[in-house]
């Protein structure tokens, strides 16, 4: 953008608050210095509403998922590790969960708010998992299943006939994969 198609900011004015949005107007000067007013949702940041996921990564171009009993369905769901809350520790979780032992070059997530205007803050993290390792191998839970990267959309299809229900951040996240794969043939 050069500097005479920048916007200038004038104000914001809150018009609405609720329990975990605000609704505000924002004033401001377009290139052509006419005044403009522009509505927003804003979400409220609330630290209890903290979700993190954790994407296992295998050696062998697998990724790791979990099976939990899905209450109000009364079907199982097939997801990443989840968990809710502020202080944990990621790679502790992650065995707790799943058996395995993970491991990250860096422990920094990604960010990213959960649709629907939702108050809650997704993070993601991504662990390596070596299931090469036999004592890794020897520990892993019941619950957990290695789906192969470059099948994961046609085992998504596969569950849901058999009917587990299926996260939706696995989905769009296979969808990517998906993608992804068609942009590096």
């Amino acid at each position: 953008m050069s500097k005479n198609d920048e916007l200038t900011y004038l104000e914001d004015q809150l018009i609405y608050s609720g329990k975990s949005i605000d609704l505000k107007l924002v004033t401001y000067k377009d290139p052509k210095d006419i005044t403009r007013s522009w509505e927003f949702f804003m979400r409220k940041p609330e630290e209890d509403n903290k979700i993190t996921q954790i994407i296992g990564l295998t050696n062998n171009s697998s990724v790791l998922l979990i099976t939990k009993q899905q209450s109000i369905h009364n079907k199982p769901i097939v997801q990443f590790p989840l968990t809710k809350g502020n202080e944990i520790d990621i790679i502790e979780f992650f065995k707790k969960e799943t058996g395995l032992t993970g491991t990250s070059p860096t422990l920094k997530s990604k960010c990213a708010y959960l649709p629907c205007l939702t108050k809650s803050t997704l993070f993601t993290y991504t662990l390596n998992v070596d299931l090469d390792d036999q004592v890794n191998k020897q520990s892993m839970l019941n619950n957990v299943s290695i789906w192969p990267l470059d099948s994961l959309f046609e085992k998504i299809e596969e569950n849901r006939k058999n009917g587990s229900l299926v996260d939706a951040s696995v989905e769009i996240w296979s969808i990517g994969l998906q993608f992804s794969s068609q942009f590096n043939k």
